[in-house]
């Protein structure tokens, strides 16, 4: 079984695993293309994140610049100018404490991604829907005034809060994530497991209404016999390897679940909630991946140099 429990880079090492989904990707292509700001909402498990790691491919080869921002870590709208900035190889934007006035700071930061060349904004999954109201509220004339456009991403309870005014106006385009039909569901399965294992999910009779790709996972683990219990003991052995590892691993497993995302060394957000270096978090998420604590994959992003290594939890630690 090679379902995994993140969204797939697409172009990556699972994109054998990856299902099309055509008329989706035409339909934000083809917006973005026409220079519409796009809110992209469907429930979790849903596809979000992997219809826009394919939509930044899309972008790519059509010559556009596409960047994707991990928005889940933003608390505020400073956050989430910063976690921008951050991808668009801008300076960290600092607030000036000689500014009596918080929004002309933030109002200066906005200014500040104007430096950068014109790009698609992919940003996914903003945990704080209040702070994402906050920057497509109070600041679109400012957001509009740059170069770039946007893709935000955001689950289906959390997107009232971005389709009220003043906010609304900022994206003049609402595309919900679509359930899979039937041949995706197939496709997908077949993707995920062996043949054998296809086989007998697709046979069994008594498989329950099924939307998105999260729905299939755990209906093909359910079948094949993966379930809660061992998930949770999963989640108890990692605990117990960290916890042998030291604190500084304890901390970092806790803050990369909590994240529920991988992360890479270098992530500035990571480095800052945990006051951590750069060398300490690369020494110690490669010491928890040689304890199998954790497990890693290579970023696909379109930098030169060597690719960044991401980490996420391993979903089978050694016993």
């Amino acid at each position: 079984m090679r379902f995994r429990d993140r969204p797939l880079l697409v172009d990556g090492i699972d994109a054998d695993l990856y299902v099309p989904r055509p008329d989706l990707e035409s339909l934000l292509l083809e917006k973005i293309l026409a220079h519409r700001n796009i809110l992209l909402v469907g429930p979790s498990g849903s596809g979000k994140s992997t219809a826009l790691h394919k939509l930044a491919v899309d972008l790519r080869n059509a010559g556009q610049r596409a960047v994707l921002v991990n928005a889940g870590a933003g608390r505020s709208a400073s956050d989430l100018l910063a976690l921008v900035a951050n991808e668009l190889d801008l300076p960290d934007l600092q607030p000036d404490p000689n500014l009596a006035t918080p929004v002309v700071s933030l109002v200066r930061s906005v200014r500040q991604l104007a430096q950068a060349p014109e790009s698609v904004i992919l940003l996914d999954d903003p945990h704080h829907p209040d702070s994402a109201y906050e920057l497509f509220g109070r600041l679109r004339e400012e957001l509009w005034a740059l170069p770039h456009q946007w893709v935000v991403a955001i689950r289906a309870g959390q997107s009232p809060s971005l389709r009220r005014p003043p906010a609304d106006a900022f994206f003049p385009e609402v595309v919900e994530v679509p359930p899979l039909n039937e041949p995706e569901i197939e496709q997908l399965l077949r993707n995920g497991l062996d043949p054998d294992e296809a086989g007998l999910v697709l046979a069994n009779s008594q498989r329950p209404l099924i939307d998105y790709p999260r729905d299939v996972a755990r209906f093909a683990r359910q079948v094949l016999g993966g379930t809660l219990e061992q998930d949770q003991d999963a989640a108890r052995r990692r605990a117990e390897i960290a916890l042998q590892l030291g604190r500084t691993a304890s901390m970092a497993l806790a803050e990369i679940e909590a994240l529920g995302a991988p992360v890479a060394a270098g992530d500035t957000n990571f480095l800052e909630r945990l006051g951590w270096t750069r060398p300490h978090a690369a020494r110690t998420l490669a010491a928890m991946e040689d304890a199998g604590v954790l497990c890693s994959f290579p970023a696909s992003e379109d930098r030169p140099g060597r690719p960044r290594k991401l980490y996420e939890p391993n979903p089978h630690p050694p016993a």
